[in-house]
């Protein structure tokens, strides 16, 4: 659910990455930024996904490390509106 485009952006800049282990290997992943707080994902999550049990901390817990949310630090340089 993360992983969709319509959800957040790729954060392009070279220090953009991070390093993420996957299976037993670490590999650079390009940050992304998401676009809604997280209370609004679950409620769209909640409503595309409805027989999945899942509670709100569970689901903030489940977030990839590379998908930072806006306002947290480094991310104020990309505007985050739907126009641009």
């Amino acid at each position: 659910f993360y992983e969709s485009d319509s959800n957040g952006r790729v954060l392009l800049g070279m220090k953009d990455a991070i390093s993420v282990i996957v299976n037993a290997e670490r590999t650079q992943v390009q940050k992304r930024l998401l676009l809604l707080n997280l209370k609004e994902l679950y409620a769209i999550f909640k409503k595309s996904n409805p027989k999945v049990s899942v509670g709100f901390s569970t689901f903030a817990k489940l977030r990839p490390k590379h998908y930072i949310l806006a306002g947290a630090s480094g991310s104020h340089s990309v505007c985050v509106c739907s126009i641009h």
